[in-house]
Formats: C-alpha cells, sequence, structure tokens
C-alpha cells in the first residue's frame, strides 16, 4: 500500500513539473493545437483583422521563440500546393521582408503533411535592427482554407528544438477534411519559374511577410523601451 502511495506521488511530482499539455482548439476555423504549458508559452488572442489566429511566446525581452498561425480563404483557382503556388508565396514572402529592411536567406524547403494534408516547409535566415533569427514557415490547405503556420525565435534551431517545432507538429482539423485528387502534387509538376506578382497566393506571401516584420519590430521597440525605462529608473 505505501509503494502504490509513493508511486502515485511521483507520477503527481512529475507531472508538476514538466506541467501538462494543454488543448488549443479554434472551432470557427476547425483546428487546434496541443500547447505544452510546461515550455513556459505564453498566448496571445486572435487578431480577425489581419487573420491571425493565435501567436505564441516564450518568456524573453525580446521573446526568445515566438508562433504566429494565420490562415486565409482559398480563392476557386487554388485548390493545391503545386510548385507555381511555392514561386509566387515565397517570393511575395522575401519580397515583403526585404521592402521592410531586412534580408531573409532561404536555408531548405519540403513537401510534408500536417495530419493527413499535403504540406509545405521552408526554413529561412532572417536578419533585422542587427538581430538574427530562423524562422519555420509552413502551409497547408483544407477546408477551403489556407493555413500559415510561422515559428521563429534568436534561439531556434530548426534541426533540434524541442520546444516549438512540437507544438508546430501538433496542429490537427478538428473537421476531417476530404483528400482531393487535386490537393496532391503530380510526380511530372513543373513551374515556370516565372514570379507573378498579381497572383493571389503571391499577395498571402506578401501578407504573411508584413504581419511578421510587423509584430518583430514592435517587440523590438518594446524591449528597447522596457531597457531605457529601467536604466532611467536605476
Amino acid at each position: 500500500m505505501k509503494m502504490r502511495i509513493a508511486f502515485g506521488t511521483l507520477v503527481l511530482l512529475a507531472f508538476s513539473v514538466t506541467g501538462f499539455a494543454k488543448t488549443w482548439e479554434d472551432k470557427e476555423h476547425q483546428i487546434a493545437l496541443e500547447v505544452d504549458e510546461g515550455a513556459g508559452w505564453k498566448l496571445a488572442g486572435a487578431n480577425p483583422e489581419k487573420k491571425i489566429l493565435l501567436v505564441a511566446d516564450l518568456p524573453g525581452d525580446p521573446p526568445a521563440l515566438s508562433f504566429i498561425l494565420l490562415w486565409a480563404p482559398l480563392p476557386p483557382s487554388q485548390d493545391s500546393i503545386d510548385s507555381q503556388f511555392i514561386v509566387n508565396f515565397e517570393a511575395g514572402h522575401l519580397q515583403s521582408i526585404k521592402d521592410a529592411g531586412a534580408t531573409a536567406t532561404k536555408l531548405s524547403s519540403r513537401r510534408l503533411e500536417i495530419d493527413g494534408m499535403p504540406a509545405y516547409e521552408s526554413i529561412f535566415l532572417l536578419e533585422m535592427v542587427g538581430k538574427k533569427m530562423h524562422q519555420v514557415l509552413r502551409v497547408t490547405m483544407a477546408n477551403s482554407r489556407m493555413y500559415m503556420l510561422i515559428g521563429q525565435g534568436t534561439s531556434l534551431d530548426p534541426k533540434n528544438d524541442k520546444v516549438l517545432l512540437p507544438l508546430m507538429d501538433s496542429l490537427k482539423f478538428t473537421a476531417k477534411p476530404r483528400l482531393q485528387p487535386a490537393d496532391q502534387p503530380k510526380p511530372d509538376e513543373r513551374s515556370s519559374g516565372i514570379v507573378d506578382e498579381t497572383s493571389s497566393s503571391y499577395k498571402m506571401g506578401y501578407l504573411v511577410g508584413r504581419i511578421l516584420v510587423g509584430l518583430l519590430v514592435l517587440a523590438f521597440l518594446l524591449s528597447l523601451l522596457r531597457r531605457l525605462i529601467k536604466k532611467s529608473k536605476s
């Protein structure tokens, strides 16, 4: 009996130390994430105007790691993540960062699946206001929507991260989408390689870049302001 009580106490202690996984869900957009409370994530509310569903930061000044989840309605002409979509989306994303006075270097890209749906991932090295950080950008489509998951931070290691990537990996669709034949890229698909700046995918990529840069600038400015206030009081 004593051994059982002791074992139960150890289990409770283990959970109290590591924290519980908390399910965050957006019923309207039919998605959910598992948030590890033990990691220290601080969640912020949605911003419907900017199509932001969730912002999560780790404690820091500025935050060492950040996660942003966005969405956009899919136009009738876009039904899959094909090569031309990727060309246009990445071009818009990079141009937006360049227009903000920052630089972005693409390190890698790959196709993957998010909860059974085709997805695409790009990893960038960003440099802005004297700071360097890695960014992981994932895009998927389901239920007539495009979802964009962005993880970034000055301390992010895209290959060995154990805090941010599990959060990104946990995304699930609460309303299971049906996989249409058009969703799967054809083995022989080819892109023209020509960027179409009038395409919806270019505009969505540009919008993502603009939102991210805006949030980063705000974080750095707030960090600088807090330091100046602290310095004036000392």
